[in-house]
């Protein structure tokens, strides 16, 4: 777990990043969990559930259950797109890939433009940033969820039922509202 000083000087520098320009404020407020007695299998824990049961399903060499998630996240999931500078763009891509395994970055394109900072010459890169299910709200995590849904399916991996799954993602609204108080 990363500690809160951390997680702020990553949002610090994201921001930086997002707001070419403009001013941008967030912070980090550290919420209770649900007890786990409260809890039931959510739509992230079967979404979990899915992607193992996909990756033992799959013809050997078979791929990992976080390889099918992530393959699922690229397809399915909630990405951004930024403008980094070159010579930050290593940095904030390791950084923003270590905050979980949904949490991805790919470059897209090469942009053209120069920029001068200081007696420096540097580059922008179009980069796309995925963001893991967990930080994810009700719409978002239907569409997901559908998706690795149809996969299973796919491979005859028996799922749950159109209004049992409707029922989970709605306890996952529920969750998430809970969770942000």
């Amino acid at each position: 777990m990363r500690k809160k000083e951390d997680i702020e000087k990553l949002l610090d520098r994201f921001l930086h990043f997002i707001g070419e320009g403009e001013k941008w404020e967030a912070y980090i407020e550290k919420k209770s969990k649900i007890p786990k007695d409260k809890r039931s299998l959510n739509a992230n824990a079967y979404l979990w559930l899915l992607c193992r049961k996909i990756s033992q399903k799959l013809p050997e060499p078979r791929p990992t259950e976080e390889y099918v998630y992530q393959d699922a996240i690229r397809h399915a999931g909630l990405y951004t797109d930024r403008h980094l500078l070159a010579s930050e763009m290593d940095d904030m891509r390791k950084e923003w890939d270590a905050l979980g395994i949904g949490y991805m970055s790919q470059m897209i394109d090469y942009i053209r433009t120069r920029v001068q900072i200081g007696a420096n010459i540097d580059y922008f890169y179009k980069v796309r940033m995925f963001i893991g299910s967990s930080a994810y709200t009700e719409e978002p995590m239907r569409y997901l969820l559908s998706y690795i849904v149809q996969q299973a399916k796919d491979l005859d991996i028996e799922t749950l039922t159109p209004k049992q799954l409707e029922e989970m993602v709605e306890r996952w609204a529920e969750e998430c509202q809970m969770r942000a108080g």
